[in-house]
């Protein structure tokens, strides 16, 4: 305490219990008055603060008047006015000289009533300058007046307080005095910061949280809120806030009139009580003008409460003369236990000014509040926040039976919205309609961009499931941008929910919580999703999944994967299995920027398995330490000087890629020609081009087979040295030599840079320099010399600004940067050229591989069906007495596109898979090796689509007429191994039943007379790339042993294979109808003949068949072969001897 006495002056002073003036001495100290009594000695009697004086009354007589806070008023008179002028003076001097402020202000503190004739401004400067040097104006002279207010109070001043706030909060420039950062000082020293803030104008909000408000503190907040004019925000959350602390605050706000305070948190303070609540009304009453944010979560309002509050918001009873001011509102965990609140919406429907808007666990029924939230908030409400309210009556749990549909009000709220960019509705038990309308609202809202929403903790199962991949497939909600679905319990249709998700426009998912574990969820599937190039996703948190070890299913896709860039697999508990498979994909990925990894119990290996792998990743800049998971490890004392090793390792890699000066390297190039797509298609397209070479025949060369060969094989190495494109690319940047970059900024650069630099700075100097002669004229008056003495240093610190120094500046700095740009474009250019190449390559291969094709299906697999019979010998013959084996199928390109398994005829219902069929004219009897190949030559034919024009098989004139004389005659026995099988086709009711759905057109030419299709016994369909199988083919067939023998008698007429003549469009039938008709015709009238059966005699009126020279019998003639949908070129004419040797159905005799 100053004890220096500025003024002293005798005065007659009013004692009030005997009713005289006494005489007394006034001392004037520098923050107080005495009152002294002369007995012998000076005696103090009394001391008034100089903060305790209200009033301050002189008049005539040199009598003055004080009245101090208690109310109390005191009076004295002095001897000489001069003396009374002398106290005055001193008085309001010590005032402004510790609260400079006060200069503005001091009506507020003190009322001074004085005579005009007395003139003040010269006695109280005179007076300042007396009291010393005044204090730091820091802050807004928080020193000084932190320092009055701790010898007003007798309280210890705190040095630790002044420094932190005149340095700390000084140097950051912060206005925003926090209170927690004294914390561990005690109630009374929070209630001196808050009186030092009283007249403070330099902070605008104040921070007092979680500490506990006592009388004092109260008294003084009221003192901070009488007298301050430039706080505009309270933030008093958990501060045990009682009646008498918000009357206080209440009154004031009534008695300081310029305060206008704007934010107001009074979060966590329990206002239950009837009384307390009609004080807040009052206080938010005389704010509902100027409040623009207000907190109120947690504070235990009821209905009526939280009704009352929002009445006084909108100005009570006589309301605003607009809409409410307030843009932020916050009502959290204030349960109102589905009470009314009609209040409430009609308040909400009015705050069209509301930005922020947060009722999180109020128990509203959002279905009733949409039509309130749809007309108060679609103008400007950006963050909404509607989570723990359930969608229907909360009493009832869902929705009732007889309650009514869905409100269109929902729907349309988000549709017409403008600003939303956050919408919370966490655990709301939302109805699928809900999200369907909500999912739908958003779609058709074109205003919106870059919308948050959270949809976790709804427990939407399948059905919810299946409505957001409806509405996310079906409506193009361009404005999503994040989505969270955590804890949700999708289980099986987890895949389908993020497949649709991938495919839209949302960039950030949280899926986390749900069953990643159930046995329909499949992660391979899932990591595929998310990984693909073309998912739009950028952030995926898979937060406490519980995923184990199967989560080094998705960490093995994070590997390649281009398309993420922030990672949240936290609470898997992966252990450090998973940490190792994480870390192998560190190794690979260059996306990623941002991976989140707590609560996995890892263990020391894996953490160090991460941070071996950060040494080598160049993306990652942000890992959060794992807290929990080092915590599990440091259990162990003897792990701590490992753990330290580790996270110093870790800190020192998440360091090095926040540099900007990363170099590309040859490790860059071969990553990512390991990593390259093209490769492996290169790869496949060759390995099947080899296959198709090395089906040609090299005993019969033939010149424009090998031409194209040749082009297959310089395709094939071209694609052997597009392996190593990027390696070779490589190389070539790093030999190129970089010297531009160098002689630019050495020869042009430096020095032009150099000189703007100086002359910045020279100028700069200069500026200052006529600062100092314009604040400080009279230095430079008294040393002339000055002027030149501080420009000649000036001068010499210029001087180291070199050339040198400019020019190792810009290597260190601006050379690097352009040196790390240049080699990630050099990069990007090789990884453009060599897809183009590849490409390229890519398409000649394919290329080739058709020519190669087509070539071999023209000189190759031409049909030549014709023997020579030159050719013919005895052991032809034996083999021919043999039973030919069905051929394998034969396929050109085996790489797994196409079927090269012969093609069962029966399906699991037993229907038939006929996909094409091939008639071709063969000699069973008399084949041999070549015409097994020739006939396997043809079964590696393509494909013919089967069409719905042609409905009949086409026959030639004369198995027309043959047909027609045939049905004169009806047989009764089973027909001969020689004998024909009439497939009546139109009379089957396959055929009728198709006849009658499908339109029929008009058959060909060739055709027009053939009703029937008769197949021979032993006839062969060959069908696609393969014929039917053994058990088949007995079926359809039926041919007994004995024919091969039968067939190479010259006695015997060979079976025959029926022909399609030269000219005639074959019948468009599905396999199924074919199959159904062969297979029912060839049971119901052909038996298997026994093993031992006689040896079939001709019938009567049969002309043997012709035979050649070595007496076997001759080749049926040449026909056209069905390829394609065309007929090939008929070979030869129709021999009238060769065709006399049919058999005809007079001809033939029952045995």
């Amino acid at each position: 305490m100053d004890k220096k006495e500025y003024c002293k002056v005798t005065v007659h002073w009013e004692n009030k219990s005997t009713g005289k003036m006494d005489t007394r001495i006034l001392i004037m100290r520098s923050d107080r008055m005495e009152v002294a009594v002369l007995k012998g000695q000076i005696r103090t009697e009394r001391s008034v603060h100089f903060l305790d004086i209200r009033r301050l009354e002189a008049g005539g007589e040199n009598r003055a008047s004080l009245q101090i806070s208690t109310g109390e008023v005191l009076q004295f008179i002095c001897t000489l006015e001069a003396d009374l002028i002398k106290l005055v003076s001193h008085l309001v001097a010590s005032l402004q000289f510790h609260l400079p402020q006060l200069r503005t202000t001091q009506q507020q503190l003190l009322d001074l009533r004085l005579p005009k004739s007395w003139d003040l401004e010269s006695l109280v400067e005179a007076h300042k300058a007396e009291l010393g040097r005044p204090g730091s104006d820091k802050c807004g002279h928080f020193g000084s007046a932190y320092e009055f207010f701790c010898r007003y109070t007798g309280a210890e001043v705190r040095e630790e307080i002044r420094w932190d706030v005149e340095t700390i909060y000084f140097s950051q420039g912060s206005r925003t005095f926090n209170m927690t950062d004294f914390s561990h000082f005690g109630p009374a020293d929070f209630a001196i910061i808050l009186a030092s803030l009283s007249f403070n104008d330099y902070f605008t909000a104040l921070h007092v949280e979680g500490i506990k408000f006592t009388a004092q503190m109260s008294k003084f907040l009221e003192m901070m809120l009488t007298y301050n004019t430039t706080l505009l925000e309270l933030h008093l959350p958990n501060c045990g806030l009682k009646i008498d602390s918000v009357r206080a605050i209440a009154s004031a706000l009534d008695a300081n009139s310029g305060f206008r305070i704007k934010v107001l948190d009074l979060s966590g303070n329990t206002f239950s009580d009837d009384k307390i609540v009609d004080r807040l009304c009052a206080l938010l009453s005389r704010l509902s003008s100027s409040l623009e944010r207000l907190v109120l979560s947690g504070c235990g309002l009821s209905a009526k409460a939280l009704n009352r509050v929002c009445e006084a918001l909108g100005g009570g009873q006589q309301g605003l003369p607009g809409p409410p001011p307030l843009s932020h509102l916050v009502i959290d965990c204030n349960e109102q236990k589905g009470e009314n609140s009609t209040l409430i919406q009609k308040y909400i429907s009015k705050a069209t000014n509301l930005e922020h808007l947060s009722c999180v666990g109020c128990d509203f029924n959002l279905d009733s509040f949409a039509p309130a939230f749809l007309r108060g908030l679609t103008q400007c409400v950006t963050h909404l926040d509607l989570s723990g309210n359930p969608f229907w009556n909360p009493r009832r749990g869902s929705r009732p039976k007889d309650a009514p549909s869905l409100s269109k009000d929902w729907g349309q709220l988000f549709s017409r919205c403008l600003r939303l960019r956050l919408l919370r509705l966490n655990s709301c038990r939302l109805p699928p309609q809900a999200i369907s309308d909500l999912l739908s609202g958003l779609g058709s809202n074109k205003d919106l961009k870059g919308v948050r929403l959270e949809l976790a903790s709804n427990e939407f199962g399948v059905a919810g499931a299946h409505v957001l991949c409806s509405c996310l497939n079906s409506c193009s909600i361009s404005c999503l941008e994040a989505l969270d679905l955590s804890d949700n319990a999708f289980d099986s249709e987890l895949n389908r929910v993020v497949e649709a998700v991938c495919r839209s426009s949302i960039r950030h998912l949280s899926i986390g919580g749900n069953n990643f574990r159930a046995k329909d969820v499949n992660l391979d599937e899932f990591s595929e999703l998310v990984t693909d190039s073309k998912c739009t996703l950028e952030s995926l948190s898979l937060r406490d999944s519980r995923l184990r070890d199967k989560i080094v299913v998705l960490l093995n896709a994070i590997g390649q994967c281009r398309n993420l860039s922030k990672l949240d697999i936290s609470g898997n508990w992966m252990q450090d299995l998973g940490a190792k498979f994480l870390a192998k994909s560190l190794y690979l990925n260059s996306s990623l920027t941002e991976v989140r990894l707590d609560d996995n119990h890892i263990g020391l290996s894996g953490l160090r398995d991460i941070t071996e792998a950060l040494q080598f990743n160049s993306s990652l800049c942000s890992m959060p330490v794992p807290a929990m998971d080092i915590a599990r490890i440091l259990a162990d004392p003897s792990a701590a000087s490992s753990v330290n090793a580790a996270l110093a390792s870790l800190q020192q890699a998440l360091l090095k890629n926040h540099s900007a000066t990363y170099q590309v390297t040859g490790r860059d190039y071969r990553l990512q020609s390991e990593l390259g797509s093209y490769a492996f298609s290169l790869d496949h397209l060759a390995s099947r081009l080899d296959h198709s070479l090395k089906a040609i025949d090299k005993s019969d060369p033939d010149p424009e087979v090998a031409e194209c060969e040749q082009r297959c094989r310089a395709a094939m190495r071209d694609a052997l040295s597009a392996r190593y494109l990027l390696t070779g690319l490589s190389g070539v940047a790093d030999s190129w030599p970089a010297e531009s970059i160098s002689h630019c900024v050495r020869k042009q650069l430096a020095q032009p840079l150099l000189d703007a630099a100086s002359a910045d700075l020279g100028g700069t100097q200069e500026a200052m320099l006529q600062f100092l002669e314009a604040e400080c004229p009279n230095a430079f008056k008294a040393d002339p010399s000055l002027a030149a003495t501080l420009r000649n240093r000036l001068a010499s610190e210029q001087s180291q600004f070199s050339a040198a120094s400019v020019l190792t500046l810009l290597e260190r700095s601006a050379m690097a940067s352009v040196a790390s740009k240049l080699t990630a474009l050099q990069l990007n250019s090789a990884l453009l050229i060599n897809d183009c190449m590849q490409e390229a390559i890519g398409h000649n291969l394919q290329m080739a591989e058709q020519t190669l094709s087509k070539l071999m299906r023209s000189k190759m697999l031409k049909p030549n069906l014709r023997r020579n019979e030159s050719q013919k010998t005895s052991e032809s013959d034996a083999a021919d007495s043999q039973s030919p084996k069905t051929p394998e199928p034969q396929s050109l390109h085996n790489d797994g596109r196409r079927n090269t398994r012969p093609i069962s005829v029966f399906g699991k219902k037993g229907s038939a898979k006929i996909t094409e069929l091939i008639e071709i004219s063969v000699d069973e009897g008399k084949a041999d090796g070549s015409d097994a190949d020739k006939q396997r030559s043809l079964q590696a034919l393509p494909r013919r689509p089967v069409g719905n024009q042609n409905r009949r098989l086409p026959t030639s004139n004369l198995l027309r007429q043959r047909q027609s004389e045939e049905a004169k005659e009806k047989e009764d026995s089973e027909p001969e191994p020689d004998e024909e099988i009439d497939v009546d086709l139109e009379a089957d009711p396959v055929f009728e039943q198709r006849d009658a759905d499908e339109p029929k057109q008009p058959p060909p030419a060739a055709a027009t007379q053939g009703a029937a299709r008769k197949l021979p016994v032993g006839a062969v369909p060959l069908m696609g790339f393969g014929a039917p199988p053994p058990h088949v083919q007995q079926k359809l067939l039926a041919r007994p042993e004995e024919e091969s023998s039968a067939a190479s008698s010259p006695s015997t007429p060979p079976a025959r294979v029926r022909l399609l003549p030269a000219g005639s469009t074959p019948m468009a039938i599905s396999k199924d109808d074919l199959a159904k008709s062969v297979l029912r015709k060839a049971e119901s009238e052909q038996q298997p003949p026994p093993a031992t059966a006689p040896k079939p005699k001709p019938k009567t009126g049969t002309k043997p068949p012709a035979s050649n020279d070595s007496g076997t019998a001759a080749p049926a003639a040449r026909t056209s072969v069905i390829i394609d949908g065309k007929s090939s070129p008929r070979l030869e004419e129709h021999d009238d001897r060769k065709l006399k040797s049919l058999p005809t159905e007079k001809s033939k005799s029952k045995p």
